[in-house]
């Protein structure tokens, strides 16, 4: 899983905005800005390598992950367990956003040549 398997110093923004930034992306530092900063989607729509945002029912947006594609995670879970995969929340989870899109070839072609073909897990390059 690359060199964030064993990192258990990562947050959960913190990681999903240094996997965007591998690929010359700039997005917020905070989950509560991540989640405005793009065109939002029903998360049953999540497609690998867009995400997802945990809210609770004050409002306040406390957890991003990445969408591995058909229900699944990637995220900095916590300091305990580091990154793990996992699967959505879908009592939390209350929608995704789509940043990376299928115009963006390169990032596309570099994951074919990866060997990951349709499933864009953009983790697993690094």
């Amino acid at each position: 899983m690359g060199r964030y398997q064993s990192d258990k110093r990562a947050d959960c923004s913190g990681f999903v905005q240094s996997i965007y930034a591998e690929f010359g992306y700039s997005i917020p530092r905070v989950a509560e800005d991540q989640a405005e900063c793009a065109t939002k989607i029903p998360v049953e729509d999540a497609l690998p390598g867009d995400l997802i945002f945990y809210q609770r029912s004050d409002g306040y947006i406390y957890h991003v992950v990445m969408s591995t594609g058909d229900g699944g995670t990637i995220e900095a879970h916590s300091s305990a367990t580091g990154i793990i995969e996992s699967t959505v929340n879908e009592n939390d989870a209350v929608w995704a956003v789509r940043i990376i899109s299928n115009e963006d070839t390169d990032i596309l072609d570099a994951l074919k040549k990866k060997g990951y073909g349709s499933r864009f897990t953009m983790i697993m390059l690094l």
